[in-house]
């Protein structure tokens, strides 16, 4: 559960980057910390502010999903503005 004061931080933070990560089997949703743990080292550059869980199932399946919200760092690019009238193919 999220805190009042921990909203507040996460909205004066950055998130600049989403990085989803989901499984379904078995095998794939043990291996899943480390699949995170390894993506972490390998972007020194991006902090992670919130890491939200997911788990569902149905009859069938049953897919655990960490999203992981981050701030990658670098501003993200300004918005271009189309200039004049769109052209046409």
């Amino acid at each position: 559960m999220t805190s009042k004061s921990d909203t507040a931080s996460l909205a004066r933070s950055r998130v600049t980057l989403v990085k989803v990560f989901s499984a379904t089997t078995a095998k794939a949703r043990s291996a899943l910390g480390d699949q995170i743990t390894v993506w972490v080292a390998d972007n020194p550059s991006v902090r992670v502010l919130e890491a939200v869980v997911n788990a569902s199932s149905d009859r069938e399946f049953h897919c655990l999903s960490i999203v992981l919200l981050c701030d990658g760092g670098a501003s993200p690019p300004p918005l271009r503005r189309a200039r004049g009238p769109a052209a046409t193919v």
